[in-house]
Parts: C-alpha cells; structure tokens; sequence
C-alpha cells in the first residue's frame, strides 16, 4: 500500500534494526544506508541520524517535535534475526497512542499530522527477535511529491563572494570556485547521509556531462551539526569521496554555514543551481522532477535525471 504523502513537506523518519550476536554500529549504519536507498525516489531529504541499541522486548521511547499541519511519516525496518518490529506515537498528555503499527510484520509504518506543534514520544520495540538484542539506526528526514520542491526555501540570490573550505583547507569565494563557467552546480551533502551516499554515482556522471554545457559541478560538505559543531569538515568529506572514488571538486561551508544558512538548507541532500551573479536557479533534492526542465533552460538537451544511478532490480 502507497504511504499517504502529499505536495506538501513530509518528514519521515526510517529505523533500522540489526542483530546484536554479531552486528556492530556500522551494520546498522549499512542496514540504515540500505534502507535509505529504497526512499530516495520519494525525495528523502535527512536532517540527522541516531545509532542505538535495543534489547529484545524493551521499549525505546524516542522524542521527537513536530510541527502542526505537516505530514509525517515513520519508517521502522528490521533485519536480520529482529524480525517483528512495532511502533507507536504518544502525545505525553494522553495515555492511548495516536497511531500505533503492531501487526507482527518485519517493518512498521506510522503517518501522522499532528494539530499542535509540541513534542511528542515514538515507542519503538522489538517484539520478537531469537537474539537478546538488536543494534538500530534512526533517520530523520523531509520529503515530497510532486511538483513544488524545487522551491527556493531561502534567498533567491547569494553574495558570490562567500567563502568556503577548499581540498587544501584554504577559503575560497564562490566568484573564484565559478570561475569562466555559466553556472555552478552545487551538491550539498553530509557524510553521516546514506542517500548522499547513494547519489554519489548520480554526482560523479553530472560532473561528467555537464562541463560541455558551461556549468561547474562542485561538492558542499555541511555536516549540519552532527558529529561536532555546524558547518562543513573538509577533511571528513575528502576521506569518504576518496574510499567512494569520486573526484567532484570538493568543498565545505566554514562554521557559520553561510550558505546554508541564506538558502535556507536544512536537510541533505540538497542541490543548489547558481549564475555567475548569484541567482539562485534551484534548490531542490537532487532528483526532484522539476530539475530537468531547469537543466534545459540552462541548455542541456537530454538530461538525465537518474544519470549514473543503477536501475533497480526486479524480480522474475
């Protein structure tokens, strides 16, 4: 069954779950990944990640605000020996949950639009697993669907001559990262991020194919304070695009996020088009349906979307 989403901004929050005997928190950082890949044509956009442990038959009572009138989606997967995962949303005032999945099925799914911006409680527990436990990952990101993303959430135009981090931990101006190209194309991104991961592929072709066009393809490294203090780290970022064998110009916001905090970006993946004065031509999720008719508009005859993502595999 399709999960509920709308035109309007959707969080939607994935949990993944692995086996404790053997798993460690990079398994449940892969399962997370994985889990991730399976959204990232919903236009999943993350704000942030948890990794935890939850022994068999306890309850992890997780808070999360939320905001009135949004759509809101929970996500909760197993894997491996955690093979009946339930979920439930609380309102702390009330003692019956809001919406609650407990149908003995590998994967929960919670949506709900809350009428009051507060915190609320998600109860998560692994109801039957043959281990004593289970590592887990939690997602916490935005999407939507259909037209509308593609949106500026910010500023329309940016000052050219902010600066960020480049490969050599040096500042360098938008104005001077442009250089003789038309436009500049922007991929903000966070190493903790399984569908920044995932599109890498997407980003390494775009680079690719668009010089001819006269646009420059760049990485934006913003951790958006996870793992340590806002902005970017250069030197994070050059490791993971290095292990991935991805060689994007690499860059990252200093630690004000100035652009970031301009464009109004506050969840990753991001794409952000720039002219060389500064005009914002998109900020949107790298895949959003309304990109391409940018991409032509700046010239680009036959753009590819999904350019260098695998197809998904189907089943005889």
């Amino acid at each position: 069954m399709k999960a509920p989403f709308t035109p309007k901004a959707t969080l939607l929050l994935a949990m993944a779950f692995c086996q404790s005997a053997t798993a460690t928190t990079q398994q449940a950082h892969d399962e997370a990944g994985a889990l991730s890949n399976a959204l990232i044509e919903k236009g999943v956009s993350l704000h942030g990640q948890k990794i935890g442990y939850l022994r068999h038959g306890a309850i992890e009572r997780i808070r999360v605000n939320l905001e009135a009138g949004r759509n809101y989606v929970f996500l909760i997967g197993g894997c491996l020996d955690a093979y009946d995962m339930d979920a439930a949303l609380f309102d702390d005032s009330k003692r019956e949950p809001l919406v609650l999945d407990a149908d003995n099925e590998k994967r929960a799914l919670l949506t709900f639009t809350p009428e009051e911006t507060k915190q609320y409680t998600l109860g998560v527990q692994m109801a039957n697993s043959t281990k004593n436990g289970a590592h887990y990952a939690v997602l916490l990101g935005e999407t939507s669907e259909g037209p509308g993303q593609s949106q500026p959430l910010g500023e329309k135009t940016i000052d050219m001559e902010i600066e960020v981090v480049n490969e050599d931990g040096k500042r360098e101006a938008l104005r001077s990262i442009i250089g003789d190209s038309k436009y500049l194309y922007v991929r903000m991104w966070a190493t903790w991020c399984p569908p920044c991961i995932a599109l890498l592929p997407n980003l390494q072709a775009r680079s690719q194919s668009l010089g001819s066009s006269g646009i420059k393809v760049i990485t934006m490294n913003n951790e958006l304070g996870q793992g340590g203090e806002p902005g970017g780290d250069i030197e994070r970022a050059s490791i993971e695009l290095t292990r991935r064998r991805i060689s994007v110009p690499s860059y990252a916001e200093i630690s004000a996020s100035p652009i970031a905090q301009r464009l109004g970006v506050n969840s990753v993946p991001r794409t952000i088009i720039l002219d060389r004065e500064g005009n914002v031509l998109f900020n949107g999720h790298p895949i959003d349906e309304d990109l391409p008719s940018t991409m032509t508009n700046l010239g680009v005859a036959n753009f590819d979307l999904k350019e260098g993502l695998q197809p998904k595999a189907h089943a005889n």
